[in-house]
């Protein structure tokens, strides 16, 4: 059986990693203003902003 600090560890980098998902998930249901807000760059910002404009965005 797991001591309670290790379940403790793997509770905080379980919703850790589910706060990154979510994270990137919103990126996508934003747009190139997320992309810009989380630090993704302008390159990606405006390959997003040129994938939306021709019609192959989600």
């Amino acid at each position: 059986m797991p001591t309670p600090s290790i379940s403790l560890s793997l509770a905080i980098a379980g919703s850790h990693s589910a706060l990154a998902a979510v994270a990137h998930l919103a990126c996508i249901a934003i747009g190139p203003q997320a992309y810009r807000f989380m630090g993704a760059g302008e390159r990606m910002a405006r390959a997003v902003e040129a994938a939306l404009e021709s019609g192959s965005g989600l």
